[in-house]
């Protein structure tokens, strides 16, 4: 009995659990557990802050570079509205100049033909205020008055030996141009002291027969702005069209303006002015030449001086930057006297395949031949206006080739869209005709081209070729022009 009693008790104490006894180490592991968990909250928090910090920073930052960019951009339309305005004004002021130029040179040549002591008084007051205001002086030459860069004459190509004797002659040389491409080399002599350019060539040529010498001739536009009230969306026709290059011998061109969006523009200077400068005329004869496709437009901007005119130096300078860019069409909206430096640069581009097609002068039925339109081979273009009527002031002559629109007809200004007349602006459409048929300097496309554009033009006039429209008449309805606008 008592047997049971012990071991039913022994059974009961095992039963009945015991409380453990605390484990040494227990303590401080859950001590370190806390302080890791209060660790990593810790640091949860902190990042957070960091990234809610980086994030308030980017925005403030954004903020900030907007405000920059905004404030660049905001500078940077200031200073092309400035700098558009001083063109705009730069040009108004250029083309007075010359406007006041062209009335001086038009007085000196009518006195000229008033043989009296008045009349000869008046011409010497002229060509003194010539010299003082603009550096331009006359010269006799073929009995035509030649208006040139005062103090300036032209070696061709000269010998050292030239050069030598010009020197022994009182003769300075002031500036040396070489034109690789047309192989050429330009000395820009200056004159002994109280010579006149008349003087200073005949003394040149009787001392150096085998020198070519030339005056510095001034070159002017074939045409201005004659109205204002013309809309822009005439200008937005041919968006579309075939793409082709035509080089330009001008003034310089907005190249931002609307009707040139859809042009590649390349612009070099070789005027007066350190840069090329965005003109009417320039623009103009861009536009019209826009208007029929999608041009390569290579402008060579030689009306970038003070008296808004060009001379025989940077024309051809032009010429040779052509020749170099291997230009197939030439579009030449100026005129001037005959001048045998430009004659043999123009000869040299004719003689290796490129198409010269030049305005044919605003100088009336009556004036005196233009050039380079009057060189033999070159594109003389003449104006009419919208009922195929000759344009008044257009030149006549044997060097007049073909006819095209430029009585006042629409086309870009600085200010936006004027009316414009001038054998300069009939010019651009032939050229812009020529120019998809022919690519690249070539002279069998060349005489295709110029065969084809007299097939393509509507006979005027006389029957056949007159020195009024030439072979007739290039417009819009002629299938070939037509055929650049589609």
């Amino acid at each position: 009995m008592k047997r049971r009693i012990v071991l039913f008790a022994l059974v009961f104490a095992l039963a009945v659990p015991v409380e453990a006894a605390p484990q040494p180490g227990a303590a401080k592991l859950k001590a370190k557990i806390q302080e890791k968990i209060q660790e990593r909250v810790a640091e949860r928090a902190a990042e957070r802050a960091s990234a809610r910090a980086a994030r308030r920073a980017a925005a403030i930052a954004s903020r900030r570079s907007e405000a920059i960019r905004e404030a660049v951009t905001v500078r940077r339309v200031q200073r092309r509205v400035v700098e558009r305005v001083r063109q705009r004004a730069a040009a108004r002021v250029a083309q007075d100049r010359a406007a006041r130029i062209s009335e001086m040179a038009s007085e000196y040549q009518r006195s000229r033909a008033e043989r009296n002591q008045r009349q000869e008084q008046r011409r010497g007051e002229l060509q003194r205020q010539l010299r003082a205001e603009f550096g331009l002086e006359f010269a006799r030459l073929n009995n035509r008055d030649v208006l040139a860069r005062q103090d300036e004459i032209l070696g061709i190509n000269l010998s050292p030996q030239s050069l030598s004797r010009a020197a022994d002659l009182g003769f300075r040389a002031k500036q040396r141009r070489p034109l690789n491409a047309l192989g050429l080399t330009i000395d820009v002599l200056s004159l002994p002291a109280q010579t006149s350019l008349e003087d200073a060539l005949s003394i040149l040529k009787d001392s150096d027969p085998e020198g070519t010498y030339e005056l510095n001739a001034v070159f002017d536009r074939s045409g201005d702005a004659e109205l204002s009230d013309i809309e822009p969306a005439v200008l937005t026709a041919a968006q579309k069209g075939l793409s082709f290059t035509v080089g330009m011998i001008d003034t310089g061109v907005d190249p931002e303006h609307a009707a040139l969006t859809h042009a590649d523009i390349e612009q070099q200077n070789f005027g007066g002015s350190p840069d090329t400068v965005a003109r009417d005329h320039g623009t103009a004869v861009a536009s019209i030449v826009a208007s029929l496709g999608r041009p390569h437009l290579k402008v060579a901007d030689v009306f970038s001086g003070e008296t808004g005119l060009s001379d025989a130096t940077g024309i051809v300078e032009a010429l040779n930057w052509m020749s170099e860019q291997n230009i197939g069409v030439v579009n030449m909206s100026l005129s001037g006297p005959d001048n045998g430096l430009v004659r043999f640069a123009i000869e040299l581009l004719i003689d290796r395949g490129h198409l010269i097609v030049a305005a044919v002068g605003n100088e009336g039925p009556d004036g005196a031949p233009q050039y380079p339109a009057a060189y033999p081979d070159v594109i003389g273009v003449t104006a009419v206006d919208a009922q195929g009527e000759i344009y008044d002031r257009a030149n006549r002559g044997d060097y007049v080739d073909v006819a095209a629109p430029g009585v006042e007809i629409s086309a870009a200004s600085l200010e936006g869209v004027e009316s414009y007349s001038g054998t300069s602006f009939a010019t651009p459409v032939v050229s812009a005709y020529l120019a998809p048929l022919v690519t690249k300097p070539d002279y069998q496309q060349a005489e295709q081209a110029w065969g084809r554009l007299k097939g393509d033009v509507q006979d005027m006039g006389i029957s056949g070729p007159d020195q009024t429209y030439g072979y007739g008449l290039l417009t819009m309805l002629n299938s070939a022009v037509a055929e650049l606008s589609n």
